[in-house]
């Protein structure tokens, strides 16, 4: 089955119901939106189980999104057990070959710069202003020799965020960044987390070792001059490694071609993040904008059997759609339920349960 995720296309709950102008502009907002394509293929599916992510868990809807997909029982069992192998799926896809493979032994990491704000003795995940990729450079060649004394080998990825390949991210629980940003770090560091394996436990004191060492690099560096929010620490997450190439997952940065989508396994996943950078900034005038676009090109492919199933991501939740059967009584009803569909407003699609 050939599925299309959509990363930051549902609207956390708190936004829709804070109340005041925000909430009233997001209304608006939702109800003006053009979307056309999408709701025709809508009105003609089934709507299938999605999840709602417990407090305690370590992953993403999008990785949640990307489990319900996954064929193999143990494949999706290690993502929803905390180590994902996202990092390890972008080094496929970004490093060379010969650099991307790890051996048995060896796992990956996403590791990201971030901002903690200690308030009544508490430290908090906060956001910070972003790092350009000049500066991401200089401080990952700077620390890069502390991360090896460790055995951990540090890749460019994007500004502010590196790939690290080494065994003490072989099959190793962390809970992604997001979990925790806005909340209290304590809970969500490395071997902190619910039901942490003791086997773990090694890794995990090795890493924050290395993490208290940062900090302290960190303290005080030029990197941080006129920042409001300083970099002050690191944030290990997407540990593991990766089957992902295995189901063939493609990371949208165009619409895919008829040719490419005819030519990719049975079982394919297709990721789109394109929602992601308005979604972060809390633009939703510029989320609806790019959701338009999407509706001109992405979605049409839903309308001419590109894809069989739709899963659309939250801050904590996935909704899932199918292709509905064509005949016997399930396909009468479901024939029904589009018909009450097509006059229902579109915008409860877009708000998480």
């Amino acid at each position: 089955m050939k599925s299309l995720i959509v990363d930051a296309a549902l609207i956390p709950h708190e936004e829709a119901t804070l109340g005041g102008a925000q909430s009233s502009n997001l209304r608006e907002i939702i109800e003006n939106l053009r979307t056309p394509k999408l709701k025709a293929w809508l009105s003609k599916a089934q709507a299938l189980e999605g999840t709602t992510l417990s407090e305690e868990s370590l992953n993403t809807p999008l990785e949640e999104g990307i489990r319900l997909c996954l064929a193999d029982s143990s494949h999706a069992t290690q993502i929803s057990s905390g180590f994902s192998g996202h990092a390890h799926a972008l080094a496929l896809r970004s490093l060379p070959k010969e650099t991307a493979q790890a051996s048995a032994l060896e796992g990956w990491a996403l590791i990201s710069l971030c901002h903690w704000h200690v308030n009544s003795g508490q430290v908090f995940m906060l956001r910070s202003e972003p790092l350009d990729e000049q500066g991401s450079e200089m401080l990952r060649e700077e620390l890069s020799p502390f991360f090896a004394q460790v055995g951990i080998s540090l890749f460019k990825h994007m500004p502010g965020v590196w790939l690290a390949k080494s065994e003490l991210f072989q099959a190793l629980p962390t809970a992604n960044l997001s979990r925790a940003m806005g909340q209290e770090v304590e809970p969500w560091l490395v071997g902190n987390t619910f039901a942490f394996p003791k086997e773990r436990t090694h890794q995990s004191q090795s890493l924050k070792r290395l993490q208290s060492e940062v900090q302290m690099l960190l303290y005080q560096h030029p990197i941080n001059q006129g920042r409001i929010a300083p970099l002050n620490s690191i944030w290990f997450s997407d540990t593991g490694t990766s089957y992902l190439d295995a189901a063939q997952v493609h990371w949208l940065s165009r619409t895919p071609q008829p040719t490419q989508l005819e030519s990719s396994s049975t079982n394919s996943i297709w990721i789109s993040e394109h929602l992601n950078a308005a979604r972060n900034q809390g633009d939703w005038r510029d989320w609806a904008q790019t959701l338009e676009r999407m509706d001109a090109d992405l979605f049409a492919e839903l309308n001419t059997g590109g894809f069989e199933r739709l899963i659309f991501c939250g801050s904590h939740s996935t909704k899932v759609w199918g292709n509905r059967p064509k005949h016997g009584l399930a396909g009468m009803l479901l024939t029904l339920k589009a018909s009450v569909f097509s006059r229902s407003p579109l915008s409860s699609v877009f708000h998480e349960n």
